[in-house]
């Protein structure tokens, strides 16, 4: 089963061949970057707007424009009615479709033969637009021994492993869940916050300093970084401190 933060991608292509092939491209490119990603593949849009109808969510849409019955392209057209958020990306060997894909909002529109770095900049671009969605989320419900708990995400200071739950640093004091620590991690969204140990996730927006070892938090505590995490660390931190 995906976990709550991992892309969610639907691969809708008529052409068998093509379909693999985009959608092997498109699991390597995901992996070599490190981005969790559950994707389906569908042989007609129309099957894809069944599965949507049905309660399927999709965060990527790789579309081919046209299609036997439902066309991609009338297919984003039903959704943008929807206001539905899925980033579309088009994938056609019809180039003279690619200005149509702004009236329906597309993110992209790539040629056949697929460029293997131009479908890496748009999976980018799409990871990037829903990591910020998924930033805009102000609050967090914690099962705790006194009931639920509602926490705001930028009273985060860090997140501990504890005992056999997690504990949660705040502004204001502490609050120990029997979520494990697996659970919280699918729950924090990068960049603002990073795991930086593996018993330890940091706010960026709540970090002080970093040292070779450490971040220190507004707070003056100390969170231990790993040295094993330590390169990536660092890369996160600058990547976050520039925007």
């Amino acid at each position: 089963m995906p976990n709550a933060m991992d892309l969610r991608l639907a691969v809708c292509d008529d052409t068998e061949s093509e379909r693999l092939w985009i959608t092997r491209q498109t699991e390597d490119i995901l992996r070599a970057e490190h981005i969790g990603h559950y994707m389906v593949k569908y042989d007609s849009a129309g099957a894809l707007l069944e599965a949507i109808n049905a309660g399927e969510q999709f965060h990527v849409l790789l579309l081919d424009v046209m299609m036997d019955g439902l066309s991609g392209m009338e297919l984003a057209r039903i959704l943008q009615q929807r206001r539905h958020e899925a980033c579309v990306v088009f994938v056609s060997s019809n180039r003279e479709m690619a200005l149509c894909g702004y009236e329906v909002a597309a993110v992209r529109f790539l040629a056949k033969p697929l460029d293997a770095k131009k479908l890496k900049e748009a999976l980018l671009y799409c990871h990037r637009f829903w990591q910020e969605k998924w930033q805009e989320k102000k609050e967090i419900l914690l099962p705790t021994d006194s009931g639920q708990h509602r926490i705001s995400l930028s009273d985060i200071l860090y997140v501990e492993a504890y005992d056999r739950g997690t504990r949660f640093a705040l502004k204001e004091g502490i609050v120990d869940t029997r979520l494990k620590f697996s659970e919280v991690l699918t729950m924090l969204p990068e960049p603002a916050f990073i795991q930086c140990h593996r018993s330890y996730v940091v706010n960026m927006a709540l970090v002080q300093r970093i040292h070779p070892n450490a971040f220190q938090m507004t707070s003056g505590f100390h969170v231990p970084i790993s040295k094993h995490r330590s390169m990536e660390v660092n890369r996160k931190f600058m990547a976050y401190l520039a925007g």
